[in-house]
């Protein structure tokens, strides 16, 4: 009877043993499925490498068609990277000079268009993310892409926009929504007046920075550039513009509007002119202080970009001293929005020069305390 018993024993115990070797093998897995849980997914790990190494690749491009290579592959960017590494790439990008605040920030636009698809885009997740990189345009795409794709988009915007100010009380909204009603419609006055529909229900009631995005955006259809990827249209201006100097069209305009059109449009004299030349045509006393200081405002900020991207100092331009207070605040605000948006960015530019020019103790101390 023993013996028989041991030969049984004998006969499963290799099966025995195998069952054990077996249920350590599914322990050991199952604890590193808990405990490790990108082990089983070394493919995914190395898939996700190779699309950050892509979207680097293309960032880095130098023959100044990065945007054309990146519209069709930026969703799948998105979902295998996160917004978060995007955004991260992309900022990496202008630290280390692959391109300037400019490009970096039309590429951020064409991010934000992608970053939305309705009925699945979680506005209080996307509203979190980081805005402060290149001049905010990331939050710009979305509401261009709302603006132009959603179905219910006053209501998706109103909704984008409550989101945004729960998550950043100091935000501003709708000015992505302006630049694409104005490239959808391609009139001014029509542009003008949906942004005020936008008014209606909306949390915030500040619709100037949707008054900006028209205005922006006209600006580029004068040109005749695409304002989301500056690429220039096939067959040139869409737009006629019969002004030589845009002041006189803002002029025009109900009173509302002066400040949003002058702090825009007149970066057409900035980029068509001469700094000396579009200062003096910002500084005619036969524009009112009000437009004055919106076109002085853009006409520095277009300066200081330049300056800034050629890695040359900014300087005072001498025409500014003795201005009204009004004006050199303008003047100062706009320099000091290139500054600030390189800053954020984590690109440091002297900006101590630019103050230190401007004589007057009250004008510096305003200066510089946009350095603190």
């Amino acid at each position: 009877m023993f013996t028989t018993l041991k030969g049984e024993i004998k006969k499963y115990k290799k099966f025995w043993l195998l069952g054990c070797l077996i249920l350590v093998l599914a322990s050991v897995c199952f604890l590193k499925v808990i405990f490790f849980p990108d082990f089983l997914q070394p493919e995914q790990k190395v898939e996700a490498v190779s699309m950050e190494m892509e979207l680097e690749e293309i960032l880095k491009d130098t023959n100044n068609d990065r945007l054309i290579k990146l519209q069709p592959k930026v969703r799948n960017f998105i979902d295998d990277l996160g917004i978060n590494k995007v955004l991260e790439k992309v900022n990496d990008g202008l630290i280390a000079d692959y391109y300037q605040l400019n490009e970096c920030h039309r590429i951020l636009h064409i991010v934000g268009h992608f970053a939305y698809v309705e009925g699945e885009t979680d506005f209080n997740e996307l509203t979190k993310v980081s805005n402060d990189i290149c001049g905010g345009s990331f939050q710009h795409g979305i509401e261009a892409q709302i603006a132009l794709a959603s179905s219910q988009p006053l209501t998706d915007l109103h909704l984008f926009c409550a989101a945004l100010l729960e998550n950043a009380p100091n935000g501003e909204c709708y000015h992505g929504a302006g630049h694409e009603l104005m490239s959808t419609k391609l009139d001014v006055i029509e542009s003008l007046a949906a942004c005020d529909l936008l008014q209606q229900e909306s949390p915030t009631s500040n619709m100037a920075p949707c008054y900006q995005g028209v205005f922006s955006e006209y600006a580029f259809q004068i040109q005749g550039v695409d304002g989301d990827t500056g690429i220039p249209f096939p067959g040139g201006p869409q737009i006629k513009f019969e002004y030589k100097n845009p002041l006189d069209f803002c002029a025009s305009l109900d009173l509302r509007y002066q400040m949003a059109c002058s702090a825009q449009l007149s970066r057409l004299l900035a980029e068509m002119n001469s700094p000396q030349v579009a200062v003096h045509e910002c500084l005619s006393d036969k524009y009112s202080l009000l437009l004055q200081s919106g076109c002085i405002r853009i006409v520095s900020a277009v300066i200081a970009q330049l300056t800034f991207s050629n890695d040359e100092l900014l300087t005072v331009n001498n025409e500014i001293i003795g201005q009204p207070l009004e004006v050199k605040r303008a003047y100062i605000a706009g320099a000091a929005g290139e500054y600030w948006a390189l800053r954020k960015s984590g690109v440091i530019k002297d900006f101590s020069l630019f103050c230190n020019g401007l004589i007057d103790q009250i004008d510096i101390t305003e200066c510089l305390s946009y350095i603190k």
